[in-house]
């Protein structure tokens, strides 16, 4: 068992362990570990939303911009330990952060179903599916949605088998946890028809969750952010169009080798299903229409597409539900899958774990090279008597990647750029969304070679006289 959950943690901190990574989905990777950072959180919140620093003067952030579809619950989460271990570097706190929620699911799996090889198995299969090596080395919020849902699949099956009214009230509490970290969530309720409704109506501890729930979801309101993102984005959160393009992609993922295969199939050959079995892979499959209806970002509306590689993480955030179809399910006492499924599946699950370090390390590799290796020369740069003010259209890289009082660091919009008379003007254009032309009136702009890469372009400026 140790030697199996020191594998697991090496998952999180063996690839990249040196190399500043904060992940794919870089917005989401990037605010989470951005508030987790700081000294305080509460500047950071705002109606149980995270919120990001867009100016920072003399070292101290003067304004604040809103992530409006980020519950804090996981940044608040790494903040806490961050505190807790004295984690200074900012690119370590969600590899932290991650390896204990890891750790806590194996050792859970391992003390509750200790005697079962299957358990075991299921973990090599979980730790080689590719979601898991990449976002679990990301700063992503369905880590902590992952783990909690998949805790709670445990809790409730441990009280549907042994009948104890003290993993009930377990399932209410993570139930409730799971519904304010991800409004997606909000389907696990479903899984309550798994309990007798009688018994459910005679609990006081059911009584008291609901009146928890809907509390909890009257100060978050869920449909508060829809309605900031659907403003922000001119039309709805919610569509076929989304449909289309979205749901063929989310199930090819888990009919592709370099996908979630390998855990499908041992699953769906496992176990014969149940009645509740069946009833949780279901719930799965709503799981993966819900999300297909749902935008999943500016850019997958405007091109149309959503990547396979994309969809890693959003079907990471139902596998719960789908391990929750082999836990629930009849034993399977055929012996060929035993002597043949078991040995093939470790061998496909260890060379597949190791094959995915390689490509850890290339993103470690890409993400330094377009993201942060900029800040790193500018903050080389002689500073003189003069300031120097950093004008990002990607403001929170730069906020992650300098520390430096005499840098200061500003938000650059495609239509406004904040001029500082008294600092040396730096314009960090990343991946050309400014067009510097529209500023030709304003503004005189230089570019630094030595600066600038193929996705990053840098330029000096001033004002026009």
């Amino acid at each position: 068992m140790g030697i199996i959950l020191v594998l697991g943690l090496a998952i999180v901190f063996k690839p990249l362990q040196s190399i500043k990574f904060y992940g794919f989905e870089y917005e989401d990777s990037f605010i989470s570990s951005h508030v987790s950072s700081q000294e305080n959180l509460i500047p950071f919140i705002k109606e149980f939303r995270t919120q990001g620093c867009e100016s920072r003067v003399n070292g101290k952030c003067i304004s604040v911009s809103s992530y409006t579809g980020h519950y804090v619950s996981y940044s608040a989460y790494l903040f806490t330990v961050a505190k807790i271990f004295d984690v200074q570097n900012q690119y370590l706190i969600h590899k932290f952060g991650n390896a204990l929620l890891f750790g806590l699911c194996f050792l859970l799996i391992f003390v509750l179903y200790k005697d079962n090889l299957l358990g075991i198995t299921l973990m090599f299969s979980f730790i080689s599916c590719l979601p898991v090596v990449y976002v679990l080395n990301s700063g992503l919020i369905e880590n902590l949605s992952f783990c909690v849902a998949l805790i709670f699949i445990l809790s409730l099956h441990q009280h549907i088998l042994k009948r104890n009214k003290l993993w009930l009230w377990v399932s209410f509490a993570l139930l409730l946890l799971l519904v304010v970290v991800k409004r997606e969530n909000l389907i696990y309720l479903s899984t309550l028809i798994l309990i007798n409704p009688k018994s459910l109506a005679r609990n006081l501890g059911f009584l008291f969750f609901i009146f928890c729930l809907i509390l909890s979801q009257y100060i978050i309101n869920p449909f508060y952010t829809e309605g900031l993102e659907a403003n922000y984005l001119g039309r709805s959160t919610f569509s076929i169009d989304y449909f289309i393009f979205q749901f063929p992609t989310y199930l090819v993922s888990f009919f592709r080798f370099d996908g979630f295969f390998i855990l499908l199939i041992f699953i769906l050959l496992s176990k014969k299903p149940s009645k509740n079995s069946l009833i949780l892979i279901s719930i799965w499959l709503a799981f993966i229409i819900l999300y297909s209806f749902h935008y999943r970002g500016q850019y997958a509306i405007e091109a149309g597409k959503i990547t396979h590689f994309e969809s890693f993480r959003y079907m990471f955030n139902t596998l719960p539900l789908l391990i929750g179809y082999m836990i629930f399910g009849k034993k399977n006492n055929n012996q060929i899958f035993k002597n043949i499924v078991y040995p093939l599946t470790l061998i496909m699950c260890l060379f597949l774990t190791f094959n995915n370090f390689d490509m850890l390390k290339e993103f470690g590799r890409e993400e330094f090279t377009e993201y942060h290796s900029v800040n790193k020369k500018i903050d080389l740069l002689p500073k003189g008597d003069k300031k120097i003010a950093i004008h990002d259209n990607f403001v929170l890289i730069s906020m992650l990647n300098s520390n430096n009082k005499l840098i200061d660091i500003i938000s650059a919009q495609k239509n406004y750029l904040e001029f500082h008379k008294d600092k040396e003007n730096i314009l960090i254009n990343r991946f050309d969304i400014i067009d510097i032309d529209s500023f030709n009136e304003v503004y005189e702009f230089e570019l630094i070679d030595e600066l600038s890469s193929n996705g990053v372009k840098v330029y000096y400026f001033k004002e026009c006289f």
